[in-house]
């Protein structure tokens, strides 16, 4: 196993040959290809190169793309001629499979064409590779797909593909070129490319989650020795952690490490352990064997190494020794040395993926060094605010080393906490510990001594002990009882439950005869409604027609639905008030309760009934908007929105994973999710992991570009340090708009299935979440705050305290419809988008509200099947129909509903192809109805959008979206917004917070003392100056304005109740502060 050099044309081109009697392996790095422009980067007309973490598709520190050496080669979407080339040489006459990973985003074709030349000049393998109906090799799959991968969170599409060839021995050209790429085209971005006679339909067969990347590591050599720097004899053990699966904690293939003397040739030693160590000690002054370490390292991340050195007789704690890197096994060629310091317990390296470049060899650095650098450079500009003494800020921010108990780094590590404006404890395992931290902090500001907490546990007694045993109670502050989790599942078959079934189910006044069933005995929680289940539990029986059948199942799925999330949260309200008896009020429990994946929707009974019944104590879940294929960065906005309306019942505190990964989540964008959260009622946030790649999994902020990242974690710090005495008092205003969260139909929109069931072609569907989202953003641009509200909150009336209803489902509480006809006809104003309300909660034909919808029966309905994703799907949704209004027109998008116009409507917008009524206005009693038949806030959004490939993080990209973060839609369509809006503007109602500028959206929270105006630029521009910013005040006095960026105060006007603030510029967000 060797590194060969090659010179071809003058050029010299780096791959790497594996040749052993069971496998041939030769890999080319795309990136090192001849005709790769090395000075200019990201796509080109010509090949250039693309950067992890800048120009790439997907930049991400977890998931399933990864980019070997931290680079790829890149090209445009066009047609004009641009190749590369390398030379390999093929060692013997056989089969081979010629492979190449690049990035795949669904959709889109990548087309290149791959050449291989024999030294006479003869072309022996030709092929189009990049396809989109090719068969490819897709990450998280152990199959070939052909297409486009569907995958739930929407956009991990690494992929290889492969093609068969029979070669002779000898040298090759290998050419790859841009060829005819047809629309839709995207650019291209390669990987790598390998040869090799395992003949396989995956390209990693032996661990298939990567394309590729496990070959790739398995040709990887990266040499390492050790020198004894002490007086006695010594070993030195080594350790690394890796940041994707299978080894996050102790690298995989110890057993393919080979070991080799000074001049470079192979040794081994009889009956070696397949550990990765060489048994002899290493004597004073001498070196060690060298160690290819390579083949356990990733080759597109980071290798955090801890190497500990052991004096053989025990007669030295901390021997000295040196560790020295190299890409062969030969002391002239050493890259990097490093040794241990006095004081230090081990030596932890972290090693860059790409050290045959000059920038790898840099950032290959000790990790103490690493700590300290970033520390100098955050203390050397003075923060815009001081550290929080009251919002509490958490993080992991990692060791120095991963030795448990290792204690040698505790000032780096705390001056590194501080630096980032971090104000609680982190990881500890004691209360000595948790004192100690305290100490350090005092002549330093300070820290939040109760910030201590406790993960992934439900058992309550074993955690009191804990907390007792370990001296924690004075610092303990929540315990969470997991992480993306929902409330517990019940057994359907335990006797209790099903008694306890029987009796829920009796609170609604049902029977065995009303629910269909012969008798009590067949009446069970149901897990879904399907048939195979109305046989085990004996609903069905030989007299039973299906469709009677289909209505008993239905029935008894929505009660057990509902007898779940009662179970639930009373299970998790015992042990919460267990909890807070036993160790009193100010612990709280909490769960990270996700809801990002898979459509950003949310189960209400967690989110928020949760809440309203006490089955936890602190409202938590998490953003990762940058890596989703969701239309707008206001999708935190949405989401924080459902947890600010499950704490609203008792004033619920709330937090939320501000996720701040790098490369991943750019900064301006964590800024902006920060501020959008803090506008939704959350006080505390936590980044997870502020820390760097050293002894971090797949969650953490690369050291290489990532200062920018902790700049802005140091800024949102300075900001909450501003702001916290007039925000942790304040409360979201009242808005008159609301937006019915259905939990009917959240139930049957996906046919009373998961929403993991929804497939392309699937009958379950989620366009009415992605319309609620759509309409949301139109409303929060135009500068209107939206509440949601749910049927239980119709029940208790608390529609009362809204002017208007956005209603978009199916499907309708029959309860609620009658109550929401009530208050029409007492002034309300309803907006209710295509199909909405048509069935009730047991998915039943709902007419309650016909008549004051002004609609007759349906006449037809053309619904949209499957996912539907406005950076993927959408983008490439053909227009049903069109409807015309006064003159103008906009697409009927995904669903199209044609009904009866009952008398005394007004008709609003007609389909251009049969001019029928497609939007009306109805007036009933004192209140109004606007109905449609289509799903404007798709199209809405969808003129808003670019057709482009939709990546997952990156920083400043315009060939792709990325997630939520990028090519925000703002210029949308005209139509579908005058219609969204109609119902507020035509009575009148205008927002209370509004800019002059598009794009700029704000939030506002009130106390006795202030209004606080959080302020998000959604524009396209990075700077927009001289907004405007109009507060109806209500008879607030105003004595001073200032903002975060602007603390000596802003200039503003009085007219009547009408404040006009003047904000002379922001980048990313600023947040506001009228005393």
């Amino acid at each position: 196993m060797k590194r060969f050099y090659f010179f071809c044309l003058a050029v010299i081109c780096l791959f790497t040959v594996i040749c052993s009697a069971q496998q041939v392996r030769i890999i080319v790095e795309a990136e090192d290809m001849q005709g790769v422009n090395q000075k200019n980067t990201g796509p080109g007309k010509t090949w250039q190169v693309g950067r992890w973490g800048y120009d790439l598709y997907q930049n991400m520190t977890f998931g399933g793309v990864w980019t070997s050496r931290l680079r790829t080669a890149m090209t445009d979407a066009g047609d004009n001629p641009a190749e590369m080339k390398s030379t390999i040489n093929v060692p013997e006459n056989k089969k081979y499979k010629l492979w190449v990973k690049y990035e795949c985003v669904p959709f889109f074709n990548y087309t290149f064409r791959v050449k291989l030349i024999d030294i006479s000049g003869n072309t022996v393998f030709d092929n189009v590779y990049g396809l989109l109906t090719s068969e490819k090799h897709y990450c998280f799959t152990d199959k070939p797909v052909r297409g486009s991968l569907y995958w739930h969170w929407g956009i991990d599409h690494d992929a290889a593909e492969g093609y068969i060839v029979d070669l002779k021995k000898g040298i090759y050209t290998l050419i790859i070129s841009k060829t005819h790429n047809p629309e839709p085209a995207g650019v291209r971005s390669i990987d790598a490319i390998m040869l090799t006679d395992d003949l396989s339909e995956l390209s990693s067969p032996g661990y298939p989650r990567y394309p590729l990347l496990d070959e790739l590591r398995k040709a990887n050599h990266v040499y390492f020795r050790f020198r004894n720097l002490s007086e006695k004899s010594i070993k030195v053990n080594w350790n690394h952690w890796g940041h994707r699966y299978p080894d996050f904690y102790s690298p995989a293939y110890k057993g393919l490490v080979k070991f080799y003397d000074g001049k470079g040739n192979q040794i081994t030693r009889e009956n070696l352990k397949p550990d990765g160590n060489w048994p002899d000690p290493i004597k004073p002054g001498e070196a060690s064997v060298w160690y290819d370490l390579g083949p356990t390292m990733n080759v597109e991340s980071t290798s955090p190494f801890t190497f500990k050195g052991i004096s053989v007789d025990g007669s030295i704690k901390n021997p000295g020794f040196a560790v020295d890197i190299a890409l062969s096994p030969d002391e002239k060629k050493i890259l990097k040395s490093f040794e241990l310091n006095q004081g230090e317990e081990e030596l932890t390296v972290l090693v860059q993926p790409d050290l045959n470049t000059k920038e790898g060899v840099l950032y290959t650095k000790k990790i103490s060094d690493i700590f300290n650098q970033i520390t100098t450079q955050l203390n050397s500009e003075k923060n815009i605010g001081p550290i929080p003494k009251k919002l509490k800020l958490f993080a992991s921010t990692g060791k120095v080393s991963d030795v448990p108990g290792a204690k040698w780094g505790f000032d780096v590590e705390q001056s590194f906490r501080r630096a980032l404006g971090l104000n609680t404890l982190g990881h500890v395992d004691n209360g000595d510990e948790a004192a100690k931290i305290i100490n350090w902090w005092k002549n330093k500001g300070g820290i939040i001594e109760r910030s201590y907490t406790f993960h992934h546990s439900q058992d309550i007694d074993k955690v009191v002990k804990m907390i007792r045993e370990k001296k924690l109670e004075p610092y303990f502050y929540y315990l969470s009882y997991g992480d993306e989790i929902g409330l517990p599942s019940l057994n359907p078959d335990d006797p209790k439950i099903i008694d306890e079934f029987h009796n829920f189910i009796k609170t609604f006044g049902e029977t065995p005869e009303s629910l269909g069933c012969v008798s009590w005995d067949s009446v069970k929680p149901v897990a879904s409604p399907t048939m195979e289940i109305a046989v085990k539990i004996g609903v069905i029986d030989d007299n039973k027609e299906t469709s009677s059948v289909v209505g008993t199942m239905k029935k008894l799925y929505w009660y057990s639905v509902l007898f779940q999330g009662e179970i639930g949260a009373r299970q998790l309200a015992e042990k919460t008030q267990k909890l807070r008896d036993t160790l009193g009020p100010q612990v709280h429990t909490s769960a990270n309760l996700g809801g990002m994946h898979p459509f950003y929707w949310v189960h209400q009974q967690s989110f928020i009934e949760a809440f309203k019944k006490g089955a936890m104590s602190l409202a938590w879940s998490e953003d990762y908007t940058y890596g989703m294929p969701e239309a707008s960065t206001l999708v935190v906005d949405f989401l924080a929105s459902y947890l600010r309306k499950g704490a609203s019942y008792h004033d619920t505190p709330m937090q939320f994973y501000c996720m701040p990964h790098y490369p991943g989540c750019p900064p301006d964008l964590l800024l902006k999710n920060a501020v959008l959260l803090w506008a939704n009622n959350v006080k505390d946030l936590d980044f997870f992991n502020a820390g760097f790649d050293a002894y971090a999994t797949e969650n953490y902020i690369a050291y290489r570009g990532g200062m920018p990242t902790f700049k802005t974690i140091r800024t949102i710090s300075g900001m909450a340090g501003l702001i916290e005495d007039y925000l942790i008092p304040a409360r979201p205003e009242k808005t008159p708009v609301a937006m019915l969260l259905s939990k009917a139909g959240d139930v049957w929109e996906i046919e009373g299935k998961s929403q993991w069931d929804i497939k392309p072609g699937s009958v379950a569907t989620n366009v009415f979440q992605e319309e609620r989202k759509n309409i949301w953003y139109c409303l929060r641009k135009a500068g209107y705050r939206v509440d949601f509200i749910t049927d239980d909150d119709i029940k208790e009336g608390l529609l009362n305290n809204y002017k208007v209803l956005y209603l978009i489902s199916p499907n309708l509480e029959r309860s609620s419809a009658e109550k929401i006809r009530r208050w029409i006809e007492e002034g309300g104003i309803l907006f209710a988008g295509c199909s909405s309300a048509r069935k009730d909660e047991f998915d039943q034909p709902l007419t309650v509200l016909d008549s004051v919808l002004g609609r007759g029966k349906q006449v037809s309905y053309q619904q949209y099947k499957g996912p539907l994703r406005a950076k993927l799907e959408l983008l490439f949704e053909n227009p049903i129909d069109v409807i015309q209004i006064n003159g103008k027109s906009t697409r009927v998008l995904c669903n199209k509903e044609v009904f009866e116009l009952a008398p005394g409507s007004d008709v609003l917008a007609r389909y251009a192809s049969d001019g029928l009524p497609a939007w009306i206005k109805t007036k009933t009693g004192t209140g109004i109805t606007y109905y449609g038949g289509t799903l404007l806030g798709e199209s809405y959004i969808q003129a808003g959008l670019k057709v482009l490939p939709c990546g997952k993080g990156g920083i400043s990209q315009k060939f792709c979206h990325f997630g939520a973060g990028n090519f925000e839609p703002v210029e949308c369509d005209s139509v579908s917004k005058e219609l969204i809006l109609l119902p507020l503007r035509e009575n009148g109602i205008i927002p209370d917070t509004i800019s002059n500028e598009n794009g700029i959206v704000t939030g506002r929270l009130k106390s006795e003392n202030s209004i606080v105006i959080p302020v998000v630029n959604l524009t396209q521009n990075p700077t927009v100056k001289n907004i405007k910013i109009t507060v109806d005040c209500n008879g607030f006095t105003t004595s001073k304005v200032w903002s975060c960026f602007y603390k000596n105060g802003l200039k503003f006007t009085v007219k009547g109740t009408v404040l006009t603030i003047s904000l002379p510029r922001i980048n990313a967000a600023d947040v506001i502060v009228i005393e």
